[in-house]
């Protein structure tokens, strides 16, 4: 896998990736995994709207395997609330397949969110939709010491 991420100070971030590069074709298991692409951009606006506590975030992302194409677009409004806190809902819209409903609370290293799929292609006439729960942790690493040389090299 490999991948490459830009984030600029003004708020607007873009990415490409790639998956199973060497694209591996395993005979004797019938198993070949396929090269995937993906790229990715996004604008995160501050203070939306003139209001402090709100940031939006659109982004969108396309993904292909070079048979198939799929793309999702995305929009969150996300509310901070005191001492790193904060409070966020959105929705998303993944071509050809579904809508989904989101919102979720981040404080300290924690983040828990919901999500809800409405499926809107062919399947929707069988599916309900789906419902997704997550929980993240975030273990930010402690900054690297400085050290000093006690005995510099002069020239």
């Amino acid at each position: 896998n490999f991948g490459l991420y830009y984030h600029s100070y003004e708020g607007w971030y873009a990415g490409l990736s790639s998956t199973h590069l060497p694209a591996l074709e395993l005979e004797l298991l019938n198993f070949q995994s396929a090269r995937h692409y993906y790229a990715m951009g996004g604008f995160r606006q501050s203070e939306a709207f003139g209001i402090q506590e709100l940031d939006l975030d659109y982004n969108a992302i396309i993904r292909s395997d070079m048979v198939k194409f799929s793309a999702d677009i995305n929009a969150r409004a996300i509310y901070k609330l005191a001492q790193g806190r904060s409070v966020w809902g959105g929705l998303n819209y993944r071509t050809s397949d579904a809508i989904a409903i989101m919102a979720g609370l981040e404080f300290d290293n924690i983040a828990i969110g919901y999500s809800y799929d409405l499926t809107v292609n062919g399947l929707s006439t069988v599916s309900r939709g789906s419902h997704e729960i997550f929980l993240r942790y975030c273990h930010f690493l402690p900054p690297v010491p400085k050290t000093i040389s006690k005995n510099p090299v002069r020239l």
